[in-house]
């Protein structure tokens, strides 16, 4: 995003200007509100604070990746596993915690309004994002303003102004830990657990008691205290490193200002399309292994590895801020393929998974091309998009009748869907229609390049998996795509992927209108935040990830599927909805959810998860595609 209208030179200066309004410790709301930027502003447990490789080098094998805390003003470590918020005091200390309280008049405070009785007046917030906090605590005539930041990928940089207007003394709590192995050394308080330690280092030197530092503030006075937290892997402890506070904070602001939605969006939408760049930049990090640029992933926990299809995605919304960082996003998986054309599912460093996910890299490709036109990323890219999709014709047709077989549910990218239940093989109607929407991409690829011998190549193929996608798949007794098993019957479960011919372009015009008047169908898939993964009368449906709840990308294919056939009112209706979903349960919970109720009445970290319980917080491409959502539909109103 970039502000239209002003020359280079006079947007630097509106920068600095705005970053110099924010930098003062003792700055007020409206000051922060006066850079016309809504910044993401809510507290909420589990949200990431984490570096990014957009502000430098991070480390794969070395992460340093916290979680806010819900009932506290504060973080903890969470570098694996499912997050738990609810850790009994012992599991806690294992996770460094470190969080701000205070006391007076024989009363402690630390919990976040409405959480206990020991809870603060207010919590204000004026940004809460994934590399920079800036929020106030109050209670009666106290003020405690923190700020965090990521000063590199092992430290976080911290200020704390207390402001004491009462006629009472306070003492500041800076609280680390209750473990009696914690250390103290010098004005560090270190907690070793596992192969790593976290220090807590303070630039003066204070009272510690308890394994938390304690500060007094005589009545009617203010004093800061600056702070750092950092996590070490090796065996030397490092007393504390002054910061240049104010300018570390200002230059971690400063993207959230140049990137921010501009226009007539209600200040919710643009408070979540920050929070959405927010998740993405923290699901970035720098190269490293077989990864040989900056890469991108879904979620920093718990999936924290680089995926084949939500790279592509994530980069569909990231070319809205940096180009670069869109390029590379895909890069990072094509580097990553093996000889023979093969492109894993999942992929680290060092190993990789043995299936792979829906071909949709050359329609990534050609997307980002269209913002960064840059043929030199097209030339590179189409050999490659070649090689995976010769692979998957050589491994992924066992009939050997044109169309192509997931390996496995997960394979899909929809894992629990209940197309899987029966555990028999099928030519897969979702899988054929990706293999055709890359076919055509490849073919606008060649072409757009001169490689007119590929570009007929991919445009003869295109059209005869479309033939055999309508001549197999197309049950004319229900009128509708389904699978369909290797003994010639179709599959019964009615799912979001049966769709996909239309985003791929396969059926005609007749078939398009039959499907897309069930679409409409409230009490199948238009409902609230439509659509649910499997339709809501089907004998299958339920709220278990892929067995009901709304997918953000499959939204996102229907959108287009409806423009591609001349509905375009449905579907900027459809981009309305999800938006409002989206931008809902944000404002509620604080994240961006990996998936959502369709009827929009259950938070998402209620539903179901396989085994696991509530959708995965602060996920990437749900928050790629809100940005590309937005962008869309204030473009589409243009028209």
């Amino acid at each position: 995003m970039h502000f239209k209208g002003f020359p280079k030179a006079s947007l630097s200066l509106m920068v600095i200007i705005f970053c110099l309004m924010f930098v003062s410790c003792n700055c007020e709301q409206n000051n922060i509100e006066s850079t016309n930027t809504f910044f993401p502003n809510i507290w909420s447990e589990k949200q990431i604070f984490a570096f990014s490789a957009l502000d430098g080098q991070t480390n794969y094998n070395e992460p340093f990746t916290t979680v806010l805390l819900g009932s506290h003003v504060g973080i903890r470590l969470q570098n694996s596993g499912y997050i738990n918020e609810n850790l009994p005091i012992e599991r806690l200390n294992e996770k460094h915690p470190l969080w701000f309280g205070f006391e007076t008049e024989g009363q402690y405070y630390d919990e976040i309004p409405g959480k206990g009785i020991n809870s603060f007046d207010e919590i204000s917030s004026r940004i809460i994002a994934s590399s920079i906090i800036h929020t106030v605590i109050r209670k009666k005539d106290i003020d405690i303003e923190i700020k965090l930041v990521f000063a590199d990928r092992n430290t976080i940089a911290g200020s704390v102004l207390v402001n004491n207007q009462s006629n009472k003394d306070v003492i500041l709590h800076i609280n680390n830990t209750s473990d009696s192995t914690c250390k103290i050394f010098n004005n560090s308080i270190v907690l070793e657990k596992e192969n790593y330690k976290t220090v807590l280092s303070f630039e003066e030197y204070f009272l510690f008691e308890n394994y938390k530092a304690k500060v007094s503030i005589r009545e009617r006075e203010q004093k800061i205290i600056n702070f750092s937290y950092r996590i070490e892997y090796g065996t030397q402890t490092v007393d504390y490193t002054p910061y240049n506070f104010d300018s570390l904070f200002t230059k971690r602001l400063e993207p959230y200002i140049l990137n921010s939605l501009k226009g007539n969006q209600n200040e919710k939408i643009k408070r979540t399309y920050l929070k959405a760049y927010s998740v993405l930049r923290a699901n970035t990090e720098s190269a490293i292994g077989r990864i040989k640029t900056m890469w991108t992933t879904p979620d920093r926990i718990p999936h924290r590895k680089m995926w084949l299809w939500d790279s592509g995605f994530h980069a569909m919304g990231i070319k809205y801020f940096d180009k670069e960082w869109a390029k590379n996003a895909i890069k990072a998986v094509l580097e990553y393929q093996m000889d023979d054309g093969f492109i894993p599912h999942i992929m680290e460093p060092d190993k990789h998974s043995n299936i792979t996910q829906p071909p949709i890299l050359a329609w990534s490709v050609w997307d980002v091309y269209q913002t960064i036109k840059d043929k030199v990323f097209l030339e590179y890219s189409l050999p490659r998009l070649k090689k995976f999709l010769d692979w998957i014709e050589k491994n992924r047709d066992k009939n050997n009748n044109g169309l192509f077989e997931w390996y496995n549910g997960d394979e899909s990218g929809m894992d629990n869907s209940p197309r899987f239940d029966s555990d028999k093989v099928f030519d897969a109607i979702d899988f054929s229609c990706f293999v055709v929407n890359d076919y055509n991409y490849i073919e606008k690829i060649a072409t757009e390049i001169g490689d007119r011998e590929a570009a007929s190549l991919y445009k003869s193929k295109k059209k005869i998996l479309i033939r055999n996608i309508n001549e197999i798949l197309w049950d004319s007794a229900r009128s509708f795509y389904y699978d369909k098993y290797f003994d010639g019957t179709f599959s019964d479960v009615k799912a979001v992927s049966s769709f996909l011919p239309l985003f791929a372009g396969v059926a005609d015009k007749q078939k398009a209108d039959i499907i897309i008047s069930e679409l409409k169908a409230v009490d199948l898939w238009w409902t609230h935040q439509p659509l649910p993964s499997v339709s809501l009368k089907d004998e299958t449906f339920g709220s278990n990830m892929w067995r009901g709840p709304v997918w953000i990308n499959y939204s996102y294919f229907n959108y287009i599927s409806l423009l591609n056939y001349g509905y375009r009112d449905m579907a900027l209706e459809l981009l309305n909805k999800n938006i409002e979903a989206i931008t809902k349960w944000y404002y509620q919970e604080g994240t961006i959810f990996e998936f959502f109720d369709p009827l929009n009445i259950k938070s998402p970290k209620l539903l179901p998860r396989k085994k696991t319980f509530g959708a995965i917080y602060e996920f990437g491409w749900s928050s790629s595609l809100y940005i590309r959502m937005v962008n869309e539909l204030i473009e589409q109103q243009k028209l």
